[in-house]
């Protein structure tokens, strides 16, 4: 833990960057270390680097410090948490109104959804941070959230599901004692207690100010959110069913001008409903179609000029029919069995500005079209499913900026020499698997290791390994002290074993 740490410190003192930019770095060390809890609960406040003598990480600055405290919070924690560790930190965690405007009602335990080590891998190759979350299980903790949150205006998320009137009661009471709260975003469900808590939210909180609306059920909202929702003049991020998002387009005449974000999904006899509004939407920065295939095949030809990220499941063969000049991120998940394109030849795909591809395949996936993707300024490359297409191997795009790889799989890799082969310009490697052979560990790392397809490359991880192997841990320790038997720009090699918890083998700059 305190190499991480030391890292972090390290990067402070070196760069002297930015407060958010380190915070950013800080975090990709620590995240991929250990959860935030276990963070907290094996937090040692002294750091003592060769080169630092007696440096300390309580002598961070105080903005440093609630930078990281604002950013690696994951959902189930709370604010809360770091008031425990020492008096310093307990002063800036309640004396920073910020970190208490993330607020979700739950009327039972939050469980914790990301303990997981595929959490840790993903968060490794691209850290998506949510903030801090104050989860409020009971009235007099909303209050007291509320009161630690002053005027700042507040991200809240509703998930009551009791319906004792008692609780009903304590709920209102704290609503109408409330003022000056303003919600900019809000997340709720429509179970009879959510409702009802909603309706009295509209009356007493100030609600026409909202930015950003989720919800997953389009029937039984209150008529007040409703109103509020058609009259707001704000609103430019919408997580919405596809019927709730077609009733607003209608009603808020002006809504395609300023939305930004939006992720709805529609059934397959709405996609030609679909395909006709979302053209008008031309600022959309951010589109996410959880479920219902996107594009299809009698959608048009469509072009969002602004859009920067897309996340959606279709054939590949229909992305001729898009055009998205500035689109960055863009995740995909294969779905064909429905296309009657699918046997037609795929077209070479032009995204100039896409840095980051992730592609959820399956068995029956041609992967020939990622070979032949345009896609220079590509920079991560990520493939997560189940199953991989056996026949044709995958094979990445010749792009010379190509700095990560992730693979997570249940099974074994789908590595062929040709995959290698078309990593020369990766500098990380990450892969995952569920596979209980230890074969197929010790294969991967002879491949990525004696032949030395990747001459960039810097860091390698790999997991979760079924158990601990003394054969694997002595070539891994012959591969970092050894120049020739690594690429020369290799810093270390990180090793996830089910039995005995992340181990990094780090190669001594010296040698």
């Amino acid at each position: 833990m305190k190499d991480f740490l030391k890292t972090g410190w390290q990067l402070w003192v070196s760069l002297n960057a930015k407060v958010d930019d380190l915070a950013i770095q800080f975090l990709d060390e620590l995240v991929f270390s250990q959860y935030a809890d276990e963070f907290i609960d094996s937090y040692d406040p002294s750091v003592i680097g060769s080169s630092l003598g007696s440096a300390r990480l309580g002598f961070l600055p105080d903005e440093l410090l609630l930078a990281i405290f604002t950013q690696f919070v994951m959902d189930c924690n709370s604010p809360w948490h770091l008031t425990l560790v020492c008096r310093r930190w307990r002063a800036l965690a309640l004396g920073a109104a910020a970190l208490w405007t993330d607020i979700t009602l739950s009327d039972s335990p939050p469980s914790n959804a990301h303990g997981i080590d595929v959490w840790r891998i993903h968060h490794r190759i691209r850290l998506v941070s949510r903030g801090s979350t104050t989860v409020c299980e009971t009235p007099p903790v909303f209050e007291d959230a509320l009161k630690r949150a002053r005027s700042a205006p507040l991200r809240l998320a509703v998930r009551l599901s009791q319906q004792n009137i008692n609780d009903l009661k304590n709920w209102y009471s704290v609503l109408a004692q409330s003022k000056g709260v303003s919600v900019r975003t809000l997340e709720f469900d429509t179970s009879p207690f959510g409702v009802g808590f909603l309706t009295a939210l509209c009356q007493s909180v100030e609600v026409r100010n909202l930015e950003q609306v989720v919800t997953y059920a389009p029937r039984g909202l209150p008529p007040l959110l409703i109103t509020a929702l058609q009259t707001g003049q704000r609103l430019t991020s919408l997580n919405v069913p596809f019927e709730l998002f077609l009733r607003l387009d209608r009603d808020d005449v002006g809504l395609h001008l300023r939305l930004k974000e939006l992720a709805t999904g529609f059934p397959a006899r709405n996609l030609a409903d679909f395909d006709n509004v979302i053209s008008k939407y031309q600022k959309l920065h951010r589109l996410r179609i959880p479920f219902g295939i996107w594009p299809g095949c009698r959608s048009p030809h469509i072009k969002l000029p602004l859009l920067e990220t897309l996340s959606t499941q279709c054939s590949p063969c229909h992305l001729g029919k898009v055009d998205f000049p500035v689109l960055q991120t863009f995740f995909i998940t294969i779905n064909d069995r429905e296309c009657l394109c699918r046997y037609q030849a795929t077209a070479s795909y032009c995204f100039p500005c896409l840095t980051e591809l992730n592609i959820v395949p399956t068995q029956e996936t041609d992967t020939a079209w990622i070979r032949d993707m345009k896609v220079p300024s590509l920079e991560r490359i990520a493939f997560d499913g189940e199953s991989f297409p056996a026949d044709p191997p995958v094979v990445l795009p010749a792009v010379p900026r190509l700095k990560y790889f992730l693979m997570a799989t249940i099974a074994a890799f789908p590595l062929s020499d040709e995959t290698f082969r078309s990593m020369s310009s990766v500098e990380n490697v990450i892969l995952f698997s569920l596979s209980d052979d230890l074969v197929l560990y010790e294969q991967t790392l002879y491949a990525l290791f004696m032949d030395m397809p990747c001459p960039r490359l810097r860091t390698l991880t790999i997991g979760t390994v079924p158990h601990f192997s003394i054969h694997i841990d002595l070539y891994l320790k012959q591969v970092v002290r050894s120049s020739a038997r690594r690429p020369p720009l290799l810093e270390h090699i990180d090793v996830l074993w089910k039995d005995y918890g992340l181990h990094r083998y780090s190669v001594d700059p010296d040698d």
